[in-house]
């Protein structure tokens, strides 16, 4: 009985909220436990201002040393523990600037490897990550 009476009611109301204009839902390109696992669950929200500030420097700083078409360096050995090939890179050529992901606290960007447009890689899982931060650094000083 309640299903004819929520679902119709559901239905009518839903459409006309505002969450529909200013939130989307996207898919994700892997499951939040197949991540966890590969990528270990570290990564989550940021919780200071100061650590949304690096990551916007972060961003900034890759989106200058790395345009879009230049080639970058993951670091496979890092990121996924179980394979036997350490310290070899997988070559990925950047296909958009990047994004400040702050619910994961990363910074991400589309490349040639990238499935579709949510399949992002991440600057901090990039043997160059160490470069963008020694540039940040610099700059401070």
């Amino acid at each position: 009985m309640t299903s004819k009476v929520v679902f119709p009611g559901v239905r009518k109301v839903f459409p006309q909220l505002i969450t529909q204009q200013i939130t989307s839902v996207q898919p994700m390109s892997i499951s939040t436990s197949m991540s966890d696992w590969l990528f270990g669950s570290e990564r989550g929200l940021v919780r200071s201002q100061d650590t949304l500030n690096l990551l916007f420097q972060i961003s900034e700083k890759f989106n200058e040393l790395f345009p879009v078409g230049s080639e970058v360096n993951l670091d496979i050995y890092n990121k996924i523990i179980l394979t036997t090939t350490k310290g070899k890179a997988e070559k990925l050529i950047v296909k958009s600037e990047s994004y400040v992901l702050a619910n994961y606290s990363v910074v991400g960007f589309l490349c040639d490897k990238s499935d579709d447009d949510t399949h992002m890689f991440y600057v901090q899982d990039l043997i160059e990550y160490q470069l963008i931060l020694k540039e940040i650094k610099n700059e401070v000083k």
